[in-house]
């Protein structure tokens, strides 16, 4: 009886436990599941991503001083991306050859003023206010579509102020990964 009610309990709190939010009907080990799966991911280290600084620090005084990526930074942003398990090696390098273009354009343009271009948003959620509030509401998240090629598939989901991202993924070893994000302009 008492191992019983332990294990009636522990179950009660593994359930009550479980952080991950997400729309009905989603299947699991389906390419929206591992969207899904990334999203509640990426909510979860949000305070650690803020925490990340893209560009290194710079003198006020000197104007000689610009903007450059901060490599380290963006290369353990990246790591712990890839830790989700929902994110390709392709993803990753687009993303590294991202922030070598920016680094290129800080170098030509000399940059030392305002948000650093191309890093004014949100890299993931390619938005620039209301993302705490959009990742809080996973559940209510809409999948517009959901299409699978062979070992290729594109997601794409509403969010609650209405705007549209596509996902484009790929199977490796049995696990739908995401290859690409895009805000979905019609």
């Amino acid at each position: 009886m008492n191992k019983t009610i332990l294990l009636f309990t522990s179950l009660v709190l593994m359930i009550a436990c479980q952080t991950v939010k997400s729309p009905k009907g989603i299947a699991e080990n389906s390419p929206e599941a591992s969207v899904i799966k990334f999203l509640n991911f990426y909510n979860s280290h949000l305070n650690d991503i803020s925490n990340f600084r893209f560009v290194n620090e710079i003198n006020p005084n000197d104007s000689n001083d610009f903007y450059r990526i901060n490599y380290s930074q963006t290369d353990k942003y990246l790591d712990l991306l890839l830790s989700s398990g929902c994110i390709s090696e392709s993803y990753i390098k687009a993303q590294k050859q991202y922030f070598k273009n920016c680094d290129l354009e800080y170098q030509k343009t000399h940059q030392n003023d305002g948000p650093p271009a191309g890093l004014e948003a949100d890299l993931v959620m390619i938005a620039n206010a209301d993302i705490e509030e959009e990742l809080a509401k996973l559940d209510s998240i809409k999948v517009i579509k959901s299409e699978i090629n062979g070992n290729k598939a594109k997601v794409i989901l509403q969010f609650i102020y209405n705007d549209k991202k596509t996902y484009d993924l790929s199977l490796k070893d049995k696990t739908w990964q995401i290859d690409k994000i895009e805000n979905l302009i019609e």
